[in-house]
């Protein structure tokens, strides 16, 4: 006889109960009792004595009262358990599935247009600079992070009405850059047009192998003299900068009070960020599908065919076209490689392998 905590009858009724949620309430219970009656059939087909099967009915139909919902012998109704948060969003979701899915691709599709379209935009923040200052635009043409180096070109704002009049200069401006290890200076004439000035400032922190996460600061002196007037602070407007890439900077008056010192940081672009991690994304998804088939086969006996080996041995010429092909891609031995090319190789030579032992075994 089993004791009256025993709960295998109610566990029972409970999650037969709860995996036929959709029936209508009668429908409901005439499952609850047919289940009743099964439960009897079995026990005298197992030759229970008497008492036995008294004493497991008595249990059986208490948890189908409780189940049911009807009063039990004590007279108390069962109180109904209201569904799990997580029980209702895997009910949510599967109701819903497309339409989860579709929001969640319209999601990732917009913040991948806004991240496009913010590109080339780099932020520049000024302090301590007036009016008074020669206006110097500034665009990021180049970025070499091999040579740790930034090609930027300089020419006076012609728009301003200090600097020019009717596109031409109307002073000579002569613009002179401290890179900390060398000065670079150019004089655009008065009279002429400007043309961009090519000047490179080197990178001093960052390193490349930490590809798509890497960052990489520097800083330089700029200072601007108009013939005539004397020396005068640079303000400096930053306007381009090289796809895939982000910039900020920030400018101050130097100690000096005669040149403007600007730290920048150059980073990639969200997109390109977003671009590499799907491409690793998806090539590691391809590669697992491809290490689960090897385990089917191998350790599961399904049947080998000859198009899953051709298959498999297609992606180790994959693995490295995709590593090639990411955006500004890092030299060989970067991080992404260490942490993630190597072994993709490594795991598909190694389900290519499992697969042809599979299939040599075959008959």
């Amino acid at each position: 006889m089993q004791p009256e905590t025993d709960t295998r009858y109610a566990d029972y009724f409970r999650l037969l109960r709860q995996s036929q949620a959709g029936l209508p309430p009668a429908e409901m219970e005439a499952l609850l009792k047919a289940r009743l009656a099964d439960i009897r059939a079995g026990l005298v087909s197992e030759k229970h004595p008497p008492e036995v099967i008294e004493a497991e009915m008595r249990l059986a139909n208490s948890a189908f009262a409780d189940t049911a919902g009807k009063p039990t012998a004590a007279g108390h109704a069962p109180a109904e358990k209201s569904p799990r948060p997580a029980a209702i969003a895997r009910g949510f979701f599967a109701r819903h599935t497309a339409a989860v899915l579709l929001a969640l691709f319209a999601v990732a599709y917009v913040s991948v247009l806004a991240m496009f379209l913010r590109e080339g935009h780099p932020k520049m923040v000024l302090t301590g600079v007036g009016e008074q200052a020669i206006a110097i635009e500034a665009h990021f043409i180049s970025v070499d992070l091999a040579r740790e180096a930034i090609t930027m070109t300089l020419m006076p704002d012609i728009k301003s009405a200090a600097n020019a009049e009717r596109g031409r200069l109307t002073a000579d401006i002569t613009v002179e850059i401290d890179t900390g290890s060398s000065i670079l200076t150019h004089t655009f004439n008065g009279g002429d047009a400007p043309a961009p000035w090519l000047a490179i400032v080197p990178i001093d922190e960052g390193d490349v192998l930490e590809y798509p996460f890497d960052i990489h600061t520097g800083d330089f002196h700029i200072k601007a003299a108009r013939k005539g007037a004397g020396g005068s602070l640079a303000r400096l407007d930053l306007d381009k900068v090289q796809h895939g890439f982000t910039l900020s900077a920030r400018g101050a008056p130097a100690a000096d009070g005669a040149s403007l010192s600007v730290d920048f940081v150059v980073k990639r672009s969200p997109a390109v960020i977003f671009l590499a991690v799907i491409m690793t994304l998806s090539l590691t998804l391809v590669v697992t599908s491809a290490i689960n088939v090897a385990w089917q086969v191998s350790m599961r006996g399904r049947k080998t065919e000859f198009s899953m080996m051709s298959w498999i041995a297609a992606l180790l010429f994959v693995v490295p076209a995709v590593r090639g092909g990411l955006p500004g891609g890092p030299p060989p031995g970067a991080l992404v490689d260490v942490a993630l090319f190597f072994w993709l190789h490594v795991a598909t030579v190694g389900a290519l392998l499992a697969m042809v032992m599979a299939w040599t075994r075959q008959k």
